[in-house]
């Protein structure tokens, strides 16, 4: 976040709310707010996701607002005045203010108004990104999404990248016996300032996939949804198709992942814990925001004279949705 204020009292204090939220970094400060050929050097050079603009003294910032609207900087612009009446608020969304956020405030109402302003005008937008999670742990669910990607990759010549977002997990390392380097781990706590070299000292290369990979022997901070965000604005641009390898519980960091993505699939086999977990992962996804339309169930394992759909447990199939009942070979 590049912050631009007057104020040298109001930039402590943004800044010290920005570390309290854990979540948005000041990396630039202009105090006192330069002019619009420096301001937009700066932007050029930093490529911020946000920002945050001082609106205190309009008539002073609203030409500076206009030059950065015009500059397409890719950035969301977010302004911030202790207070602004309706027609104030028009004339600051025709210059380009895209968020307004009522000073003093906090690290945390910082962070929601940055959740909403960025990804109301600057979503994930890559149409091919598919998520699997496991119903219940031994599911399968990183053979399918390995499988999954090695076909894409190899059969349907499309460039693949799968991530492992159970970042302590390790199992896709153990599937194809590779050594782990820095991967997931610093790929989220780096994304901000991703360059094609250091990206290629994240990802591996295996069976014709790219693959960020968790470490189960490095203990780490968890990751935020803000990690993930700038994540895949990175990857997007280089990839075909993404794959997510999702832990079965779903938080607010790898939430990021299930919303972005095209399809989420819940991957159960086929007996009664796993089956009854489904309609609880379903939940749990609606709760985080992931539209209902978006999620599939897969059953894997499948055997012929195993249980079907009509000796589904009573649980499961009272509250579990059709898409639930497809079933699968292997």
């Amino acid at each position: 976040m590049v912050l631009l204020t007057g104020d040298a009292y109001a930039a402590a204090g943004i800044e010290e709310a920005a570390a309290a939220s854990g979540l948005v970094r000041v990396v630039s400060r202009g105090c006192p707010i330069p002019k619009a050929p420096e301001a937009i050097r700066i932007l050029n050079i930093q490529r911020p996701e946000l920002i945050l603009l001082d609106l205190t003294h309009w008539e002073q910032v609203a030409p500076l607002a206009e030059k950065i609207r015009e500059a397409k900087t890719d950035s969301v612009l977010l302004g911030f005045r202790a207070g602004w009446t309706e027609a104030e608020a028009i004339n600051f969304a025709a210059a380009g203010i895209q968020g307004l956020l009522p000073e003093p405030f906090t690290g945390k109402q910082l962070e929601d108004k940055a959740f909403e302003v960025l990804h109301r005008h600057r979503p994930v937008t890559h149409p091919e990104i598919l998520a699997f999670l496991p119903a219940k742990a031994g599911s399968g669910c990183s053979t399918i999404a390995l499988n999954t990607a090695a076909a894409f990759a190899n059969q349907l010549n499309r460039k693949t990248l799968l991530l492992e977002a159970d970042t302590r997990a390790g199992v896709l390392s153990i599937l194809l016996d590779l050594k782990n380097r820095v991967g997931m781990t610093d790929a989220l706590k780096n994304a901000t300032d991703l360059s094609p070299v250091e990206w290629t000292q994240h990802r591996v290369q295996s069976h014709g996939i790219n693959l960020l990979l968790g470490n189960p022997h490095r203990v780490s901070e968890l990751s935020t949804w803000t990690g993930y965000y700038q994540l895949l604005h990175y990857v997007q641009r280089n990839y075909d198709v993404i794959l997510a390898d999702l832990p079965e519980l779903v938080n607010t960091a790898t939430a990021e992942l299930a919303r972005s993505a095209d399809k989420v699939f819940i991957v159960c086999t086929p007996e009664v814990p796993a089956l009854s977990m489904a309609p609880w992962r379903i939940a749990d996804l609606e709760r985080h925001g992931v539209a209902s339309d978006r999620i599939h169930c897969v059953v894997n394992r499948w055997e012929r004279r195993g249980l079907t759909a009509r000796k589904q447990p009573r649980s499961w199939a009272d509250r579990c949705t059709p898409r639930c009942r497809t079933r699968t070979k292997r």
